[in-house]
């Protein structure tokens, strides 16, 4: 295809002509809400225009979305690549999978996370959510979303989700294999306002605080990047 345009197993990305800084990500909530966080406030005085994020569909396309960027037209203009997914619960292993797919494209590979590699003509990095720094935690983005959400409105809403969750599991009535999503959706089912709410429909709405120094981390590694 040209023009910049390639597609992989059904799924068609293309990279905009403007676009100088490609981020990746995991799903369409992560695409949303990085795209809202670049659209606030914070980011005014840079031209956040040359930066496009894309969803790769679930964490197990990443190497496959990018061996297709690779060989895109729109691919020899890029100066910054960016990969952003969760920690989930092995954050070696998911340092390990994201170096991995820098190295199967013979792309500069960062020895850690929140740091830049550079072959002098294009430089790569990765970041783990929920942290998104140098000093990784296990999680994912509904762990960064709901310390947001429970530092903008203290901690009696904290207690009363997680003390409704906890007292869920413990009676064994329900399990959680990602309990940050049950808590984050309770919070969404029990605000009129965001009932049936998704993280991408909330980032949306201006539920998250984009000045929360939970997000420093992730603001100050995207200006370096710009």
């Amino acid at each position: 295809m040209q023009d910049g345009t390639l597609a992989t197993e059904n799924t068609t990305f293309s990279i905009l002509p403007k676009t100088k800084h490609l981020i990746l990500c995991e799903g369409k909530d992560d695409e949303v809400f990085l795209n809202t966080f670049l659209k606030s406030d914070i980011f005014t005085q840079y031209d956040v225009e040359q930066v496009q994020v894309m969803q790769v569909h679930g964490k197990a396309n990443y190497c496959n979305t990018v061996k297709v960027l690779v060989n895109a037209d729109g691919f020899s203009h890029i100066q910054s690549l960016l990969i952003i997914r969760d920690a989930d619960a092995n954050l070696q292993s998911a340092a390990d999978s994201v170096k991995g797919v820098f190295s199967s494209v013979s792309l500069p590979v960062p020895p850690t996370e929140y740091q830049w590699r550079s072959d002098g003509s294009i430089k790569t990095a990765f970041l783990l959510m929920p942290s998104c720094d140098s000093g990784s935690q296990s999680g994912m983005l509904e762990d960064l979303c709901w310390e947001i959400l429970t530092e903008k409105h203290g901690p009696l809403i904290r207690g009363e989700v997680e003390g409704f969750i906890d007292s869920l599991e413990n009676s064994g009535k329900r399990t959680y294999s990602h309990k940050s999503k049950a808590l984050i959706h309770t919070y969404f089912s029990a605000t009129d306002a965001l009932i049936a709410s998704s993280i991408g429909r909330a980032s949306e709405s201006g539920t998250f605080d984009w000045t929360s120094p939970k997000l420093t981390p992730l603001r100050d590694f995207i200006i370096s990047m710009l």
